[in-house]
């Protein structure tokens, strides 16, 4: 009978069991790894999720809000002249006002600035209508001379002031205290033509508070 090999077949079979062996511990350990991988990837994610929305929230609470800018247009507007300390002053300013400014959206004049206006006004009239004729009777000749006012005055000095201007101009002036003074200019003008004529030359020359008068 021939002789079998005992040896080799056990060797085999050892060998055998060990190669499955290692495959199995593979496996198992393959099979380990991959859920943990899976774990710490989820954790990264939601790790970087949550670090995005930290900043977003950051940036928004930090960002100011800008406000709209609004374009206004405003258009001119009508007010009356700052009242200076000389009446006659303010007097012409009002008259300015009133014939030369046009505004777009003229604001109404308030009921005390037209008392006040009024007063002015009615001051003014008033005043004129009562000089003295003593104090003018030595400078007129006939009664229907017309003469000019330049102007009147609250303080002396001003009315100084006046006065040397029109005697640069080549006219005589007398200041009179009839409650303000007043500068009138001595020359009598047979006719309105003629005092017209001489009011046109003192406006060329800036003198603009010039008014004819008759008596």
């Amino acid at each position: 009978m021939a002789q079998r090999d005992y040896v080799k077949k056990t060797t085999k079979k050892k060998n055998k069991s060990k190669s499955r062996n290692v495959t199995k511990s593979k496996s198992n350990n393959k099979s380990r790894t991959m859920p943990t991988i899976m774990v710490l990837l989820a954790i990264t994610l939601v790790v970087l999720f949550a670090a995005i929305l930290y900043v977003v929230s950051t940036n928004k609470k930090d960002a100011k809000p800008v406000p709209p800018v609004k374009n206004i247009t405003e258009g001119p507007q009508s007010t009356l002249p700052e009242k200076p300390e000389e009446r006659w002053t303010y007097l012409k300013e009002l008259e300015k006002t009133d014939t030369n400014q046009l505004p777009i959206n003229r604001q109404p004049i308030t009921h005390q600035q037209n008392l006040e206006r009024q007063q002015i006004l009615n001051d003014f009239i008033n005043d004129s209508s009562q000089l003295s004729s003593n104090s003018l009777s030595s400078n007129n000749t006939t009664t229907d001379d017309w003469y000019l006012q330049c102007g009147a005055f609250k303080e002396h000095a001003n009315a100084e002031s006046a006065k040397a201007k029109l005697a640069m101009l080549g006219f005589n002036a007398s200041i009179v205290n009839d409650k303000l003074y007043r500068v009138f200019v001595d020359e009598r003008f047979a006719s309105k033509i003629e005092a017209e004529n001489a009011k046109k030359r003192l406006e060329s020359n800036g003198i603009l508070d010039c008014i004819l008068s008759q008596k």
